[in-house]
């Protein structure tokens, strides 16, 4: 019999701390940042419109809590030796049941697609394409997370083509992106994403979880990383020099620095795959991105 924790002992000072990690905050720029991207490309413009912060909300937070939240309640047995799991877990701190948070991961799924159908058809098909993804990545009957490669081809596709393209179909048709620019964003999300997989090596390979790093093994699975972050940023110098997308040449010579650097510090701080080099190298990375990014965007709807 599960033993009852009084109240005032579960409402302690660390219970929103442990809510924001269960619905997975550390994941909400990851998946708002190339839905940002998109928006910004399409409209020409910083700050987005009342429809597009609402499909920020949705692709971002909304989207984020679903996926974590269904995948805690499929993983429940497993993270019971995963420390970076268990530290946060509010069912293992028996704050919430797992079944609560089957519940409350389907209400949320529900409640966003409702949302997205008020922004547009298009907006609803490209969420609920996200939202299947993350069913397939989780549920037991196919857990394309056991599946090492597919488990990176997820979350490529969802983060690195649908949330791009979701940003971008507030305003323009999906099939107008521009092909090169979104290739890119493809890429290097994957490249973002591999480490990770070496980050649970340890409980994933305890628990039979098949992930890229436990197929692969984890320096592989780094190498796999940085390929595709090589790959991502030689189609950004490609589009630059040869063709008509949104990063051309003009911005190219102002935004290079940030591409060439990125595959170098990714390998300086992935060199070993401990966990503190692994979030230091993806944050470092991550904020190169984003200095890059944010440049080129300000560059483009002319506000510098």
């Amino acid at each position: 019999m599960t033993e009852k924790v009084p109240l005032a002992q579960r409402l302690n000072s660390n219970i929103f701390v442990n809510l924001f990690h269960q619905l997975g905050i550390e994941f909400w720029m990851v998946a708002l940042f190339p839905f940002y991207i998109g928006y910004v490309v399409s409209s020409e413009q910083l700050i987005p419109d009342g429809r597009g912060i609402l499909a920020g909300i949705i692709v971002g937070p909304w989207m984020a809590a679903f996926t974590f939240l269904f995948n805690d309640y499929y993983d429940v047995e497993d993270d019971r030796i995963n420390p970076r799991k268990a530290k946060y877990s509010m069912i293992y701190k028996r704050e919430l049941k797992p079944e609560m948070i089957l519940k409350i991961s389907i209400i949320v799924g529900l409640t966003g697609l409702a949302l997205s159908f008020v922004i547009s058809e298009t907006m609803f098909a490209l969420t609920l394409g996200i939202y299947l993804l993350s069913v397939m990545y989780s549920h037991r009957s196919i857990r394309l997370k056991a599946r090492g490669g597919l488990d990176l081809l997820t979350n490529m596709i969802g983060l690195g083509l649908l949330c791009p393209l979701a940003g971008w179909s507030i305003h323009r048709p999906i099939l107008e992106f521009p092909v090169f620019y979104l290739l890119s964003i493809f890429f290097v999300l994957g490249a973002l994403y591999a480490p990770t997989t070496v980050a649970d090596y340890d409980a994933d390979k305890a628990n039979n979880v098949n992930t890229l790093a436990v197929k692969f093994g984890k320096k592989n699975a780094i190498w796999i990383g940085e390929i595709l972050l090589i790959i991502g940023m030689a189609i950004l110098f490609f589009e630059g020099v040869f063709e008509d997308g949104p990063w051309t040449r003009d911005y190219l010579y102002v935004t290079w620095p940030f591409l060439v650097s990125q595959p170098f510090v990714y390998m300086w701080f992935l060199r070993e795959s401990n966990l503190i080099n692994i979030y230091l190298g993806i944050i470092c990375v991550n904020a190169i991105q984003a200095i890059g990014v944010m440049v080129f965007l300000l560059l483009y709807v002319g506000a510098v």
